[in-house]
């Protein structure tokens, strides 16, 4: 969990920070944007920084919903 002041200022190391959470995270199962999203949030992410790393990750197909329901439904 990230501890924050309330006011953050959105820098290179918070960004890649949040990037080497969600790739640990995304290391041990597939999620949808969505549940990445909210697993971030839950850890006192800023929305602004979720939703760019989160839209970073779907650009390099890090996170794939269409993807990850086809494996959901497979499994």
């Amino acid at each position: 969990m990230l501890k924050l002041p309330d006011e953050v200022q959105i820098t290179e190391e918070l960004l890649q920070t949040v990037r080497n959470m969600g790739l640990r995270r995304l290391t041990r199962s597939p999620m949808s944007r969505y549940q990445f999203e909210q697993y971030l949030l839950k850890r006192n992410v800023p929305l602004e920084v979720v939703t760019q790393v989160a839209t970073r990750f779907e650009e390099i197909k890090l996170l794939d919903d269409k993807e990850f329901a086809a494996m959901w439904v497979r499994t």
